[in-house]
């Protein structure tokens, strides 16, 4: 009962804080784009994806193998003949 009348506090501090919010108005001047696609190419050029595919393939297939493998180990452990 406590906790419902702190989350109700909660929830009715965040839509006093949402409705304030609407008065608010953001402007994107129209040049960002071009800026955000720069942003973009520079972030592939630091960290070329094409170069770290692969190592990143390698690395979750090896964590999915292993995965596999615990999930076989599990499942035989409830086999009896099998042990465990």
């Amino acid at each position: 009962m406590i906790w419902l009348g702190l989350i109700t506090a909660f929830a009715a501090f965040l839509a006093y804080i949402c409705d304030q919010l609407n008065y608010i108005h953001l402007v994107l001047p129209d040049s960002i784009f071009n800026s955000f696609s720069d942003f973009i190419g520079i972030l592939f050029y630091l960290f070329p994806v094409k170069a770290l595919t692969p190592i990143l393939g390698v690395s979750l297939a090896f964590y999915v193998v292993r995965g596999v493998i615990a999930l076989i180990r599990f499942i035989k452990s409830f086999i009896p003949t099998m042990g465990g």
